[in-house]
């Protein structure tokens, strides 16, 4: 039975809002694998996808879902919820962030309740390799991410941003990165040489050696 059905006055609007609020949004992991031959090398390849899942929906509500990747919107009404959750499946490689404008299908039709932006994470590639075996708990190493910074192109300056974080207590952004450089190196700066010729100017840095820091 609709609760709804005999009015939409503000009583019921701020009824539907309370329920609305209740409406958490999740994601669950899906990974199948598949043994490989293509001629050369024998390999295990990996296949993810997320599910998206919207909870404790009730039947006065109805969905319609947007992203910023594309064009495609999913129009969700209320008999294709299974008891209060309805899902859709993404792929696990992109950040996609999502808009999920909450309906009453009630007297107050297509009255707009509420509007859930929510993020979608990706598949951090870092999180296969060896250092993140012990720094699980660093965001560079998490297993999903909502941050492409966190990304290092073949692992290269992962040991370092580790060893950053874990010192610091957290992120350590690109201008602060700069920052930090010149402080630890300004007086290792030497100005090699000046070619005026051909408008070229050479300056060589000079770091301190390993065993010297």
């Amino acid at each position: 039975m609709n609760v709804y059905a005999d009015k939409c006055d503000s009583k019921t609007k701020s009824d539907l809002l309370k329920e609305a609020n209740l409406i958490k949004v999740d994601y669950d992991e899906n990974e199948k694998t598949e043994e490989v031959d293509d001629g050369y090398n024998k390999y295990t390849a990996v296949d993810r996808t997320l599910d998206i899942s919207l909870y404790n929906l009730t039947n006065n509500f109805s969905l319609e879902i947007s992203n910023d990747v594309n064009d495609d919107v999913i129009y969700a009404e209320s008999n294709v919820f299974k008891e209060g959750k309805y899902t859709f499946n993404e792929d696990a490689y992109n950040i996609i962030k999502y808009k999920i404008k909450v309906y009453s299908n009630t007297s107050c039709d297509r009255y707009l309740i509420k509007t859930i932006n929510y993020t979608k994470p990706m598949y951090n590639p870092n999180y296969n390799y060896a250092i993140c075996v012990d720094n699980s708990n660093v965001p560079y190493c998490q297993k999903y991410i909502v941050n492409k910074k966190y990304i290092f192109d073949a692992g290269k300056g992962l040991d370092e941003a580790i060893d950053n974080y874990n010192k610091n207590g957290g992120i350590i952004s690109d201008d602060e990165n700069k920052e930090s450089f010149l402080k630890k190196y300004y007086i290792y700066i030497i100005i090699g040489s000046v070619l005026i010729t051909g408008g070229v100017i050479t300056i060589v840095i000079v770091n301190k050696k390993r065993s010297e820091i």
